[in-house]
């Protein structure tokens, strides 16, 4: 025998655009298990159900939550508001402390959970992490970082890469994270290892996903090669200008082409929104 069941709210989200106004979803229970059978006007679901019992849930009913773009590694970190060079510098000074790593992974998936977010896209930098949410109960993506801005050590960077993505994408499991690869931005990875990163992804159909056009200093790197993000203590071997802007700059060497997801994306011109429409790729 089937059972049935009408839950309604004030905003119901299917997960496909925005929440459908006076509606209720139906529940079948068979064997103790409930499962959806459509969303749709609360009138018309009570006329196609009756004798129902409808029940009113209160503010929202919605799938759970995705956070395309976390740093776990990072959760024990203060938050640094101000300029984006100001915001590595404190990344860094950070990393002294020893507090970027498992421990605080383990607290950021925590309170994540406790926000009702079960699906995330994390940014990876250490082999313990990795393995700690390929074990978990997440959903998702969880993308190997990597950084090499020398383009004399872009074959070894990659073969290296190669490695490691073999060795994570054993531990993938059913329903579990899948293994992803994150170039950290166009100015922290060389030319030719971000070619060889975009073609690995797109040959492996692997997910992939970078930093790009997150400030008016990058811009600036890319047609002026100076400003703040030179002065950082990280070594941009043999930068030179682009002359052109990020998200140009990633289309010209392919990268475009693996459909990466991009992340902040909030220094772009009205081209670089409609060459990103167009290879496909989605923004976070």
């Amino acid at each position: 025998m089937l059972n049935y069941k009408i839950l309604t709210a004030k905003n119901i989200y299917s997960g496909l655009g925005k929440p459908v106004d006076k509606s209720a979803m139906i529940l079948q229970e068979v064997n103790n298990k409930e499962s959806i059978v459509a969303i749709d006007k609360l009138d018309l679901m009570a006329s196609n159900f009756p004798n129902t019992k409808i029940e009113d849930v209160g503010f929202a009913i919605s799938p759970k939550l995705v956070n395309p773009h976390t740093h776990l590694d990072l959760s024990q970190m203060s938050f640094s508001p101000g300029a984006y060079s100001a915001f590595i510098m404190k990344v860094l000074e950070h990393i002294t402390t020893g507090k970027r790593g498992l421990e605080s992974a383990q607290i950021g998936l925590a309170k994540l959970k406790a926000e009702g977010i079960n699906t995330i896209g994390d940014i990876v930098t250490s082999k313990e992490v990795m393995h700690y949410l390929l074990a978990s109960d997440m959903q998702g993506v969880a993308f190997w970082e990597v950084i090499d801005p020398d383009p004399a050590t872009a074959e070894q960077t990659f073969n290296r890469l190669v490695a490691e993505l073999r060795e994570f994408r054993k531990l993938e499991r059913p329903g579990g994270m899948k293994v992803g690869v994150s170039p950290h931005t166009p100015h922290t990875v060389s030319a030719p290892l971000l070619q060889k990163i975009a073609a690995l992804a797109k040959q492996n159909n692997m997910p992939i996903q970078i930093h790009v056009a997150e400030s008016p200093e990058e811009t600036q790197l890319h047609f002026e090669g100076n400003g703040p993000l030179m002065d950082l203590p990280i070594a941009y071997k043999d930068w030179q200008a682009t002359g052109m802007t990020p998200v140009q700059y990633l289309k010209k060497l392919g990268v475009l082409d693996a459909k990466p997801s991009l992340v902040h994306m909030v220094n772009v011109t009205e081209d670089d929104i409609k060459d990103v429409a167009k290879a496909g790729c989605v923004v976070v």
